[in-house]
């Protein structure tokens, strides 16, 4: 048997695609600078081991990883 592909069918599977909270660009944009981040954390850790420190320049890193990467990675639209 072959499933049938009626308009209805199409429509709750476009419907339930745009339900997404956050596209898969911001997703990848995110992790990015989350990862810049982390990475940034651990090798402030190692060279100066102040916690106060750390948390301020990894999350000033994460805000300008963050706009690095979201101008890098195309949006696609012209």
């Amino acid at each position: 048997m072959t499933p049938r592909h009626s308009a209805k069918n199409r429509r709750n599977q476009a419907s339930r695609c745009s339900d997404r909270l956050v596209s898969v660009r911001s997703a990848v944009v995110l992790l990015l600078a989350l990862l810049s981040g982390l990475g940034a954390a651990v090798l402030l850790y190692l060279a100066h081991r102040s916690v106060p420190l750390i948390v301020l320049s990894a999350a000033g890193i994460v805000a300008l990883a963050m706009q690095f990467f979201d101008g890098m990675i195309d949006s696609g639209s012209p």
